[in-house]
């Protein structure tokens, strides 16, 4: 992808948490072929100055950017960027096995995606409904954007929270004249996974004629699902010595369960209940030798002691790559000059993401009991229990027992695992929308004073339904245990007979999820203008008030407000909060020299729940010649909690897997955990620091560094049940009392995560851009380096420093203590090689992200995941009058990814979904058309 830095723009005018922006001048050569009169806007400050100015790292991707990338979705287009990471971000590919409901969002320094502004037109959307944290980017549509720019340096001192990393700015089209109509097909080689899409926009109208401009754009777009079983790389769990899947299998073993008792009454206690229930169970009758009769295979050693032979199920050909997504855009905008000073304006914004997704049948046992509220004074045993009555348990039960040293077990009533295979594939829908109107006026007063004030109403909404695979585990629990039913866990396939097949199906469950909605409503105004004329140049100031309420609402049926639903990970409550978030900001820039000028931000934001922030930021610009610029910035920020941190109801879940350092010969085990909101929670506080230069030495040739440095304090973050763990078994828990409790056996029963404060980070690198443009006999060409090394992100908690640079673990190979999807890389770039002759245009790109260190393989071996280098080429056609034709390959020459391990926060096997794109190399063929 080619990225232009900016070398030379205005800056723009800001409304109190968003901006007007507009795009500058990229070279100081080009600056010189603009009117010094000219006055654009553009991300990075409040003030409006004339072209050719620039003190902030702005990263711009323009509408031929985007189109030569060959990419149809905003967040394939935001994980080309090299300030972007995966760590902190949410992607459609994470779906499968997180409640993300089809959301996407974008990670800046990977410091997460809540710390990451984003805005549309400089102003704010609604956060995401489905999990009320940030921004779903699959609300902004595509075939709308004009440009995308990236201000990469912390920016709360100008934009309020949740800009302590930066802000990224997608600019739509505006006061466009004409038609036309767009399309476009992807199919990737190897099948599945195809896309087809289609866009309109219409404008009428020219300002300066007619006084009017209106403007409409729709897009409708279709994507088909991708399974691991249509790739090799993904269509196992099993790939020695790597990996070995450990999703639930049918027919484990649990231990005995005296019916009527609680789960800690019929826990396994090595003196008073040898043989009670234990997570890691006794192994499965099946194994070794027929774990396929029940569609599982045998894994070898395991459970209590790590001696019993087992069998486990292979999810991974089941699993969803990509979901199947239907997606349409709406976006619409009228402007009128009332005078030559004065002009109003309204824009209207409308998204539906659609998002359908498929994966393995439910898993069923006790540990997903536990947390299920609906078994409390049921009558039903919070398990799948199995009888001596049941003439299966004579047939398999007995004869395992006996061989294996488990006699005492025998004649008992045992808990037994289950994969539903009766129920089906579980399939969920989940229609995620974003609206906004925005209506303003603007324009001069007082001859050379600039004025904005505008209404702005967002609102997002998710509506989660349930339509297949999904069952009560109350009904399952009260069918199978039923001793009338006899039920068979080790039948082939795991067919029953018909009576109690009909009875499993009316278990089944299919309905609403939750019914979300987030709300942004507010008001903005700013004033900008020369207060007076100093030598060097004008003194300018921009100053403005803006006041929003946000809220955040999510209504759950009963039946998931209990976690009675199995495969969905534990109770959803109801949430119902809000808050008022007030801001004044003010600006200063200052002309020093003629070749040196500072500028100085103010802003004060008070939150009705969290209370007072004031921030700031001073930056310098020294510019000694026309072909040289160095800047640098210091500043704070801060980042209030969010209302989901604050005011979800704390509730139980399941733990990622862990191996308990007291029992490691139980291998991975996964325990209840406590997650949800933390009204205790304090506003994190950040400073940030930035130095840069560009240099054009030649007229073809310029170059750009820049520094960051990022600290933030206070951080937020739930910390991993292995680090509560593991502090708990040394007798210093790192909150409290309450951070871990154990089961009477000793083994970890619960584990309390929910966010705290007591962390920060240190991240720190640098931004490279080189960039070479030549006229040749036959045409032109150019090549563009852009890069991002990243030389330090540390976090800090309660156990010390831990760097994560190039790793998702810690040097032993256990997790990270704040542990997060995705990757911070050592180094990314884009190298893009673009030849332009007459109507053809052919651009090759590199895409590289350095690897990382990897969990360790079986063996307890280190693994590190190899860097990639993805190849991306296209060819584009004009010489048909108002006719652009595009065809290009992604992943060029079909390039395998290298093989993952993980750290438990994903269902696919074999590689890693935030790093690789599994829809492997893609052909695409897009075309546009002008009428007029």
């Amino acid at each position: 992808m080619m990225m232009e830095t900016v070398i030379s723009r205005s800056i723009r005018v800001m409304f109190a948490g968003g901006v007007v922006l507009g795009l500058g001048l990229t070279t100081a050569a080009q600056a010189q072929e603009v009117s010094s009169t000219q006055r654009v806007e553009v991300t990075g400050s409040s003030i409006k100055r004339i072209a050719a100015e620039s003190s902030l790292p702005v990263t711009t991707l323009t509408k031929d950017d985007i189109a030569k990338s060959g990419v149809t979705t905003v967040e394939a287009l935001l994980q080309s960027v090299t300030s972007t990471s995966t760590a902190g971000a949410t992607q459609n590919s994470q779906l499968a096995g997180l409640s993300t409901y089809g959301a996407s969002s974008v990670s800046l320094r990977g410091l997460g995606d809540s710390r990451t502004l984003v805005l549309v037109n400089g102003k704010r959307l609604a956060v995401f409904a489905g999990t009320g944290g940030a921004v779903d980017v699959n609300s902004i549509p595509f075939g709308a954007i004009e440009r995308v720019e990236i201000l990469r340096d912390g920016a709360s001192g100008v934009y309020g929270s949740d800009a302590v990393a930066g802000v990224v700015n997608f600019i739509l089209r505006q006061d466009y004249k004409g038609l036309e109509m767009s399309a476009g097909y992807n199919a990737p080689t190897r099948g599945g996974g195809t896309t087809q899409k289609a866009s309109i926009l219409f404008g009428a109208g020219n300002l300066a004629e007619d006084r009017f401009n209106v403007m409409l754009s729709g897009e409708f777009e279709k994507a088909e699902a991708l399974f691991g079983r249509q790739r090799d790389f993904a269509n196992t769990g099993n790939i020695a010595p790597f990996i070995q899947s450990a999703a639930t299998e049918t027919g484990r073993i649990e231990g005995i369960w005296v019916p009527g008792q609680s789960r800690a009454q019929n826990a396994r206690n090595a003196t008073t209940n040898p043989y009670g229930y234990s997570s890691s169970g006794y192994g499965n009758p099946k194994a070794p030798a027929n774990c396929a009769d029940i569609s599982m295979f045998s894994s070898g050693k395991g459970g209590v002691g790590g001696a019993y032979d087992n069998c486990k199920y292979d999810s991974a050909p089941f699993v969803g790559l990509f979901p199947e997504v239907e997606r349409v855009n709406l976006v619409g905008a009228v402007k009128f000059q009332l005078t030559p000073d004065h002009q109003i304006y309204a824009d209207t914004l409308y998204a539906r993401n659609k998002v359908i997704e498929t994966y393995q049948p439910s898993p069923a046992r006790v540990g997903f009991f536990q947390t299920d509220n609906a078994f409390d004074g049921s009558g039903v045993d919070a398990a799948l229990l199995i009888r001596p009555s049941n003439p299966n348990y004579g047939t398999y039960i007995t004869p395992y027992l006996l061989s294996h040293g488990l006699s005492a077990m025998n004649g008992q009533t045992l808990a037994i695992t289950l994969r539903s295979f009766l129920a089906g594939a579980r399939q969920e829908t989940d229609t995620n929308t974003q609206s906004r109107v925005n209506v303003g006026m603007k324009g001069v007063i007082f001859k050379s004073w600039d004025y904005n004030v505008s209404l702005i109403a967002n609102e997002a909404k998710t509506d989660g339904r349930l339509t297949d695979g999904y069952y009560s585990q109350l009904a399952l629990a009260r069918v199978l245990n039923d001793p009338a039913n006899n039920w068979n866990p080790f039948a082939v396939g795991g067919i029953q007979d018909a009576a109690l097949t009909a009875k499993l199906q009316a278990a089944k469950y299919t309905g609403s999820t939750i019914t979300a909605k987030s709300k942004s409503t507010g008001f903005d105004s700013s004033v900008t203008g020369t207060l007076t004329d100093l030598p060097a140049g004008p003194l300018q100031l921009a100053t403005g008030f803006s006041v929003r309420k946000d809220s955040y609402a999510v209504n759950v049926p009963d039946i998931l407000g209990s976690g009675d639903i199995a495969g969905l990970g534990g109770a959803t409550l109801p949430v119902d909060a809000s808050r008022t978030v007030r801001a004044l900001f003010a600006e200063l820039n200052i002309p020093i020299l003629k070749t040196l000028e500072g500028n100085v931000t103010a802003r004060t934001d008070s939150y009705s729940d969290v209370g007072s922030t004031t921030n700031g930021k001073a930056s310098l610009r020294f510019s000694p010649t026309q072909t040289m610029l160095f800047r640098a910035s210091v500043g704070s920020g801060f980042r209030a909690p969010s209302l989901v941190e604050l005011h979800r109801p704390q509730s139980t879940g399941a733990t990622e897997a862990f191996i308990d350092p007291k029992f490691v010969a139980d291998g991975p085990v996964q325990a209840v955990a406590i997650i949800g909101g933390n009204p205790n929670l304090k506003p994190e506080k950040s400073k940030q620091g930035s130095v840069g230069m560009v240099l054009q030495p030649i007229s073809s040739v310029s170059i750009g560094i820049d520094y960051f440095n990022i600290k933030i304090d206070n951080l937020i973050a739930a910390p991993s049940a292995l680090s509560l763990v593991n502090a708990a078994r040394a007798g210093k828990p790192l909150y409290g009392p309450d951070d871990v409790v154990f089961a009477p056996d000793g083994t970890v029963d619960t584990v309390k995560q929910i966010g705290r404060n007591a962390n920060g980070a240190t991240v720190s690198g640098f931004d490279i851009d080189l960039r070479f443009k030549q006229a040749v006999a036959t045409g032109k060409v150019s090549v563009a380096l852009n890069g991002t090394y990243t030389s330090k992100y540390d976090y800090k908690t309660l156990n010390g420093t831990q760097g994560s640079v190039g790793t998702i673990v810690q040097p032993d190979g256990s997790p990270l203590d704040i542990a997060q999807s995705g990757v911070v890389f050592r180094w990314k770039h884009n190298l893009a090689f673009n030849y332009q002759s007459g109507p053809w245009s052919t651009t090759l790109v590199q895409n590289y992200q350095s690897g990382y260190r990897d969990a360790n393989d079986l063996n307890d071996n280190q693994h590190h995941v190899a860097a990639l280098t993805i190849y991306d080429a296209q060819v584009a056609y004009t010489g048909i009058k108002n006719l652009t034709l595009s065809a290009g390959m992604r992943n060029l020459f079909d390039k395998n990814p290298p093989i993952s391990i993980g750290n438990g926060t994903q269902f696919q096997a074999g590689y890693d979904p935030t790093y690789y794109d599994a829809r492997a190399r893609t052909a695409y063929l897009t075309a546009n058309y002008k009428f007029y």
